[in-house]
């Protein structure tokens, strides 16, 4: 992130300010996608993880 914004302002394409704003932006758009990646290939693998170790929580806890 910022390679391509920075040879724009090396180039003179883009001022100083709008470097920033681009890298921020980019920046945020690229933690967006990788929030949703993770919660697509994690949530249900650690859901499953968290209830395996409930039930086998619960069985020396059983009276």
């Amino acid at each position: 992130i910022g390679i391509v914004e920075t040879l724009q302002y090396l180039d003179g394409k883009i001022d100083k300010k709008r470097l920033e704003d681009k890298i921020i932006q980019n920046t945020l758009k690229l933690a967006k996608r990788q929030n949703t990646f993770n919660k697509g290939q994690f949530e249900n693998r650690v859901s499953n993880i968290i209830s395996s170790l409930n039930s086998e929580i619960i069985k020396y806890f059983k009276i």
